[in-house]
């Protein structure tokens, strides 16, 4: 059975390779006359269900399956019966439609325009280990490509092909292992906690510095502590019932303020600053759990620039807990770090918004990819 799938792979990729670069309908039409389009549907689908026969180096069913998907995909072009079969009705109980569904999730189109202002329209498979990639890379590589010129772009893509694919099978190992894969798929939320966090701690360290340890908590009067605690519990009901971002943030302002009136500002900042080492040692294993940090060697790990500045802020979220309260003023250097980002994606911004015609199919590669 190896050998027929070996067989059938090889004949699947012959008949792609007639039909690439052809815009005209000959070849689809003689593919036609010799094979039913049921038949090719069939085919690919019973691949689809077809268990792995061989070793590793043995092709794989639904790999044969997804050729064959494919060449039906582009001679459904020319032919109404078959296009209507790629597209069966949802019925309960038919085993080929999740075959073609899975097909159809894991195929791509690109369009390509040639020097001579036709447009050639390129099908290709997605591979399975795609599905690892993460968001936050896809966003960093959708915004930091290259677009000085007509073929930079592509260039700087598949320089950084390696390590994407070495974040994939990190992120396919890294779903055995639940804890770290929830940690590390939540990296942007304890990033803003982080910097809501850094915010509100330098300024209680501004308002109530040098803090009064022997005298009573600061009394905001009756009015101004009823509309805390009446801000406080409609903000909480709010966040109950229809949990936004913007009504949590004034639920957990409310509650800070509470605990300044009730208990002063510098228990109020000892509990904030536990805080922020506890979520800057979560953010920092979120960020090498997402790099596959755990299998770099120490060498690898001290010179990547990132992890250093992660475990800088971790230090000094340590000794302005343990020793100053004005250690916590680096932590706002965050912005800095943050802006420099937000500088380098309105720059990407401005380039994507004037080369958009000369970049949007390269755009459209990583997205679908």
């Amino acid at each position: 059975m190896d050998l027929v799938l070996e067989l059938k792979n090889n004949a699947s990729k012959l008949l792609l390779a007639v039909m690439e670069s052809r815009g005209e309908s000959e070849n689809a039409e003689r593919i036609l006359y010799n094979m039913n389009p049921r038949q090719l549907v069939d085919v690919a689908c019973k691949a689809y269900h077809q268990k792995l026969v061989g070793g590793e180096e043995a092709a794989s069913p639904k790999e044969v399956g997804q050729n064959i998907y494919i060449l039906c995909h582009q001679l459904a072009q020319h032919n109404k019966e078959l296009a209507a079969l790629m597209k069966p009705p949802p019925v309960d109980g038919v085993s080929g439609d999740a075959a073609l569904q899975c097909y159809a999730d894991h195929t791509a189109q690109i369009e390509i325009v040639r020097h001579d202002r036709t447009m050639e329209q390129i099908v290709f498979p997605i591979p399975e280990m795609c599905e690892y990639l993460t968001n936050d890379t896809k966003v960093r590589v959708f915004h930091t490509a290259e677009r000085d010129d007509q073929g930079s772009k592509v260039a700087a893509f598949f320089k950084g092909v390696d390590d994407m694919f070495d974040e994939m099978k990190w992120q396919k190992k890294l779903r055995g292992q639940p804890f770290l894969f929830w940690v590390s798929s939540h990296m942007s939320i304890w990033s803003q906690i982080l910097f809501n966090l850094a915010v509100i701690i330098n300024l209680i360290v501004a308002f109530f510095y040098p803090f009064d340890t022997d005298g009573p908590a600061p009394d905001p009067g009756t009015h101004l502590s009823g509309l805390i605690w009446a801000v406080m519990l409609l903000s909480a009901a709010v966040a109950i019932t229809l949990p936004k971002p913007s009504g949590i943030r004034t639920l957990v302002m409310t509650v800070i303020l509470r605990l300044i009136c009730s208990a002063g500002p510098q228990p109020t900042l000892m509990l904030l600053g536990t805080a922020a080492v506890v979520l800057k040692g979560v953010h920092l294993l979120s960020i090498m759990g997402n790099a596959g940090t755990f299998q770099r060697s120490v060498r690898q790990i001290c010179t990547d620039t990132e992890i250093v500045y992660h475990v800088v802020y971790l230090i000094f979220c340590f000794l302005g807990l343990s020793t100053h309260p004005f250690f916590f003023s680096v932590l706002l250097f965050d912005v800095v770090y943050r802006n420099t980002n937000s500088v380098s994606l309105n720059c990407s911004y401005f380039s994507v918004f004037v080369n958009w015609n000369e970049s949007i199919h390269m755009i459209k590669l990583v997205l679908l990819s």
